[in-house]
């Protein structure tokens, strides 16, 4: 039999249809195409006779047959919707220093180091290894600014057969002069690069998609967001991604080069950053009445207690 042909579990599964649901669905067999990932037959409460008659129905043999042992269980595969590829090798470092601190001494030094296509594609296939073995099947990864580095990331991840967005970090200012792009035009050219071998690699977008990721305000000058505006605006299936008040220290910095804006809201919605297909990192300092402008504009915030520490 071909590997090629359909491979199936059979056994218990526990999942949460709803918010604030659980189900635990003994007996279950599930099919899986190999060709996409995608589950093509599901049915709890099978009789084990019953269960080998419908494998054998499906073409699947026992030699492509999973069937869980007692204790064992599958669950989804767990998404992650806010991710720095390149910060794989700086876990854990620099807890406790602020923001901007944080980014100058510890995350733009690493970050640099993608420049080099070899050391990209060494730590990325970690990267996509490693979330695979956690049990991360999806993911919103925010790439460096280096556009050939992007392009690895996603040709990884499409080898590996993990599902993500992709996006190579837009900055242009106020970063150091070894980690920033020359100008607009440059970190336009290379987004626009990226998002086209992406859709070449992948042109269902079955497993990849781009996302537009400037990394926060602070990094984009005016005519840069402006840009990243119009590309959202010309391409409204890709989604966006962008950090959003993430400390108080981001906050103030971000306002004052803005100081025609009161309020993050205002200033990316001005942009054309925030829509029903933007994913906004952390926001952990929000008013009230910035909650439910997100709300009423349908973004998705990517909260997560470790990520915010």
């Amino acid at each position: 039999m071909s590997t090629d042909s359909p491979f199936a579990f059979y056994g218990t599964v526990i999942h949460s249809p709803t918010l604030g649901s659980l189900e635990v669905l003994e007996k279950t067999i599930i099919a899986v195409s190999p060709s996409n990932g995608q589950i093509i037959h599901f049915k709890p409460n099978v009789a084990e006779d019953v269960a080998d008659q419908i494998l054998s129905s499906l073409d699947i043999p026992s030699s492509r047959t999973r069937r869980l042992l007692h204790g064992q269980f599958l669950i989804p595969g767990f998404i992650d919707t806010h991710n720095h590829a390149p910060q794989w090798m700086q876990r854990g470092l620099g807890q406790g220093m602020h923001i901007l601190d944080w980014l100058s001494g510890v995350t733009f030094p690493n970050e640099a180091r993608f420049r080099d296509p070899e050391y990209a594609r060494h730590v990325y296939t970690k990267l996509v290894t490693g979330m695979l073995r956690q049990g991360v099947t999806a993911a919103s990864y925010y790439g460096s600014l280096h556009g050939p580095a992007t392009r690895i990331l996603a040709d990884i991840i499409l080898e590996q057969g993990q599902r993500a967005f992709v996006g190579k970090c837009n900055m242009n200012r106020n970063s150091p002069d070894y980690y920033c792009e020359a100008s607009v035009e440059e970190s336009l050219d290379e987004t626009e690069q990226c998002i086209k071998h992406i859709q070449n690699i992948d042109p269902s977008n079955i497993y990849l998609k781009y996302v537009i990721t400037p990394r926060f305000a602070i990094s984009c000058e005016p005519k840069l967001l402006d840009g990243l505006g119009a590309i959202a605006k010309h391409r409204p299936d890709l989604p966006i991604q962008t950090h959003f008040n993430e400390a108080e220290q981001e906050v103030k910095a971000t306002l004052s080069l803005f100081p025609s804006f009161t309020n993050e809201v205002d200033l990316y919605s001005h942009y054309s950053i925030l829509t029903p297909r933007t994913i906004l990192a952390h926001c952990t300092i929000m008013t009230d009445t910035e909650t439910e402008a997100l709300a009423s504009l349908d973004c998705a915030i990517a909260h997560c207690p470790t990520a915010n520490m």
